[in-house]
Formats: structure tokens, sequence, C-alpha cells
């Protein structure tokens, strides 16, 4: 027994073999096979899961990002930064040439109209309508080009902000291929056009990763300054209303980052953070006369609703009285049986004879019930369904074109918005990713590639048992944590709620495989010579320059160099 846990390097290996042969079994079960080849390929796949797993936690295993101090003085972190603003600025600036004055889709017209006529609906979170939208209008005189111009000189800030942190702490050609990696990513080149609130969600997202980078290998030092303290606060009261389910994200990082701190400061900012997030979606949305959506529960049972509608349109006579009634409320029979794509209510929802809000009317129990019950009298079609409506955040070998077809576009609109970008630039972006996409798709578009990649170097890596561990797990289970929940409440494929995963992926990388035998002189002499700025009950300024680094585990420990 000892023997074979060794060789499957242990709970870690055992995890990961469950986890590939679940995710790749899912895809099998989807495909139209016959039952005893799908039988042959769940029995080939565990056993590439038992031969390919372990090596790969061997290999993370002694994989490790060196680091090397390169932000010696003031002048070079000055220099490089702006370095990394600059490139990125030109970047997303030639984004914005070739797609001026950006996208915009039919929810980016209604913020738009919202902005202009101070009526405000938070179906689309109305902070982000004020500051994406309202914001740029208002100091530029109403130039509608300002408002995705913003929103890429923020982005431009957070992934230069982003480099420089990860070449605070590593080396610089890991912190350049990450940029890149940001920057020339198809999916960036699209997504960073539409002013959607998915974009300000990955930005502040990036931000709240960075700082955790820059707070663990310190050793909780960069957090002892107030306006850091300051800055992570509002990063994540920012990320938290942006998106309405956030929190997912945006609590475990909260608790990450409170880990360095001290009890009494610890529920000072957490109060802070509560009360900032109340007074936003309380006191100003009422001053603003918000109209607050009535109809939540659609978007939240999407998944129950496609699993019942996966047996509606294949097993028909599976389903029970209560089911069959309240479907076909939703859509007629027809509609399901020939407008349907199983796993993505989307496709039904706005055909002719839909009925959406029959959802929230049947509410929650209901509808859960009524999937359950179908996985009962109908499983073969239930698990068809539910693994359709929610692959596209763990598949590694499925069909992407439901998600990663994205192209920059301006709807049909009463306001004259255009496109007038130069086609030049244009035709270089979309041969650019279009080779991109040929031979590096799997890295662009692809969730399941992301979360498999952090899960792989997280099992490897991490020592779940040493409760110091947690302040890096944190940050990585946040993005799990946040991908897997928000799956749940799938309607069909919409990659713009996961785009944030790959922006921040290199960051939660360096985390999980910086070495940590290694320290600069600085480091050293920060070991011999600690601050001497405590933290009592509110964080005090330090009294002299942090250092760029401090010792993340003793000297003694060894950490393999590749």
């Amino acid at each position: 027994m000892k023997i074979i846990l060794r060789y499957l390097q242990g709970i870690p290996g055992i995890v990961l073999i469950l986890y590939v042969q679940l995710i790749l079994s899912a895809d099998i079960y989807l495909s139209e096979l016959k039952s005893a080849t799908k039988t042959w390929l769940y029995l080939l796949t565990f056993v590439g899961a038992v031969i390919l797993c372990p090596a790969l936690i061997r290999l993370f295993r002694r994989f490790s990002i060196r680091y090397k101090a390169t932000l010696t003085n003031k002048r070079r972190k000055i220099i490089w930064f702006t370095a990394f603003w600059l490139i990125s600025a030109a970047v997303f600036g030639f984004y914005y040439v070739a797609e001026y004055p950006g996208a915009f889709s039919a929810d980016s017209i209604t913020q738009y109209k919202q902005a202009i006529t101070g009526v405000y609906n938070n179906w689309h979170p109305v902070l982000h309508t004020l500051l994406g939208f309202k914001l740029p209008l208002t100091l530029t005189g109403g130039w509608v080009g300002s408002i995705v111009l913003f929103q890429l000189i923020v982005f431009s800030l957070a992934a230069a902000y982003a480099a420089y942190t990860i070449l605070r702490h590593s080396n610089i050609p890991f912190a350049a291929l990450s940029l890149a990696f940001i920057l020339i990513s198809p999916a960036t080149a699209v997504m960073s056009l539409y002013p959607w609130k998915d974009i300000p969600f990955a930005i502040m997202a990036l931000l709240a990763v960075s700082y955790a980078a820059n707070t663990y290998f310190t050793k909780g030092e960069w957090l002892k300054k107030r306006s850091h303290i300051v800055a992570v606060v509002i990063v994540l009261v920012l990320a938290t209303v942006f998106r309405h389910n956030a929190i997912l994200f945006t609590l475990p990082m909260l608790i990450a980052m409170l880990l360095y701190l001290k009890r009494k400061a610890v529920l000072i900012i957490a109060a802070c953070f509560a009360a900032a997030v109340i007074l936003i979606e309380g006191p100003l949305y009422a001053m603003l006369h918000v109209e607050q959506p009535g109809d939540r529960q659609t978007e939240m049972l999407g998944v129950p609703v496609s699993v019942i509608g996966a047996v509606a349109a294949r097993n028909p006579s599976a389903l029970d009285a209560e089911s069959k009634q309240f479907i076909y409320s939703v859509a007629p029979a027809q509609s399901w049986t020939n407008g349907y794509v199983i796993g993505n209510f989307n496709t039904v929802k706005f055909l002719p004879g839909t009925n959406y809000h029959k959802i929230s009317e049947a509410g929650a129990p209901k509808v859960i019930g009524c999937m359950f019950k179908c996985f009962i009298r109908s499983p073969k079609e239930a698990f068809a369904g539910f693994i359709a409506a929610t692959d596209m955040v763990y598949t590694v070998t499925g069909d992407d074109s439901y998600w990663s077809d994205v192209t920059p576009g301006i709807v049909g609109n009463e306001y004259n918005i255009s496109y007038r970008g130069d086609r030049v630039a244009k035709d270089v972006i979309s041969f650019t990713s279009n080779r991109l996409n040929t031979f590096m798709k799997w890295f662009f578009w692809y969730v399941g590639a992301m979360n498999l990649l952090l899960i792989t170097a997280a099992l490897a890596r991490f020592k779940f048992n040493q409760k110091a561990e947690w302040k890096r797990i944190l940050p990585v289970l946040a993005l799990l944590m946040y991908n897997f929940g928000t799956m749940l409440l799938l309607s069909g494929d919409d990659f713009r709620l996961f785009y944030y995963t790959f922006p921040i992926t290199p960051v939660l990388l360096l985390l999980i495989l910086r070495e940590e035998d290694k320290t600069s002189t600085a480091d050293k002499k920060a070991a011999i010579e600690p601050e001497k700025a405590r933290f009592d009950d509110v964080p005090a300024l330090p009294v002299e320059e942090q250092p760029d680094e401090a010792p993340v585990i003793e000297p003694q420990a060894k950490a393999a160099e590749i």
C-alpha cells in the first residue's frame, strides 16, 4: 500500500486523478458514441490519469519560479513600472484604434441610456454604470468614445501593476511573459473593448491578487501601510458591487488579507468592508431612485431549467405532471424539441412564445424539486443537461465554439453609436488572433484549462495542514469558489463571467510556484533587523522604507530550482 501511495504521490495525486477522470468522463458522457465505446474510453482515461497525474504532481513539486532581485532601488521601480504601463497602454491603444469607439452590446446600450437619462436599474450594477459610463461621459462632455477609453486606461494601469508585482517577487522573463499573456490574448483583444461589468471586475480581481502576493512575500509588511489597507478595501468593495455574485471571490480574498492582521484591526476592516457595500447598495441607490430588478431567480435557476429542458427535449414522456406543467409554461413543447441547444437555456429564453417570468413565479424550491425528479426519472438526459450547462467551467476537451466565438461589434441603436475604427489595425488584430487561436486556444479560452493548471499546481505545492499556508491558499481558493459557484447559476455559455480567470492566473501561479529558499540581500537584512513599526489596533505607517522581500520560510528549507 505504501508503494502505491508513494507512486500516486499521496492524497494530492489521488485527488487529481479523480478530478481529471471526472472532467474527461463528462465530455465522453455528452458524446454520441455507443455505450460500449464510452465504457472503453472511461477505462482508458482512468489508466491515462493514473499514469499522468502523479507525474504532473512530481513535475510541479520540482519546478519553481526563481526569484532574482531586480527592483533594488526607487529609480528601478519607477523605470520598470513605467515600461510595463507604456507597453500595456500601447497594446490597448491599438485595440481601441482598431475598434473605435469600442464594442457595444445590447447591455452596453442599456447602461449608456441609463447614464444619459439618470434613470437607473440595478439589473446592471448601478455603481458600474456610474463609474464606467456616467463619469467618463460627464468628464468629456458626452463623448461616447470615452467610455471604453477610460476602461482601457484603467486596465493598462492594473496590468502594469500586476507585471510590476510579479517582477518584484520573481524575475524579468516571468514578468514579461505574464504581461504578454494578459495583453496579446485574443480573449483580451475582444473582451477589453466591451464596457461590460465583467471587465472592471477582472481589473479589481487582478489588483486584489497582486495585493495578496505583495503581502504574502513580505510576510505582511506590505499591509502595514494604511494606504495599502485602504486600497485593499476599496478594490474588494468595488469588485463586490460590480458583480452581483462577486462575493464568492471577494470574501475569501478578504479573509486571506485579514489573516495578517490583529483581531481588533480585523474587526474594523471587516466592518468597513460590509458598511461600504451596504451604503452603496442602500442609501446611495435609494438617493438615485434605483429600480431593483424583480426577476433575479430566472438568472439563478438557469442550470435546473436546463436540466428539465433536456428531459423535455429528449425524453418528454419521463416528465411527471408537475415538471411538465412547469417547463411547458416557460416555453411550448416545440421550442424545447426544435429550438433548444442542450444545456443552453438562452437558446429558448428569447424565442417567441417563451415566458421566462414563469420561473420566478414557480420559485426556487419547486424548480429545484422538478430538477431532482428529472434525475430520478430520466437520469441519462438529466445528467446530459447538467453537464452541458456547466462544462464550460471545467472542460479541457469540449467544444468551445459556443463561448469563444466572440467578436467586437456594435448593435443597432438609437444613439448613432457606430463603428469608426481603423480597418488596417482591425485586420492586423484579426490575423494575429486567428494564428494564436490556432496553436494556443486552450490557454486563451478554456476556463477549465486554467482551473486544471491551478488545481494541479496547488495540490503539488500547498501544505494544507499548515495554518500559515492558507495565506496563499485562499487567493487560489477564491478563484475556484467563484468559478464553480457561478457555474451553478449559468443560463448559457457566457465566457465573460469567467474572463477574469485568465489575467489573474499568472499572479496566482507566482503565489503557488515561487521558490521559497532564496532571498535577496534586502531579505536577509530584513530578517536580521525587522521593521520596528508595530501593528496594534489600527495599522500605522512604517518608519523605514519597506524591503521588496522578506523570507517566506526558514533558510534551511530546500526548493528545487529549474
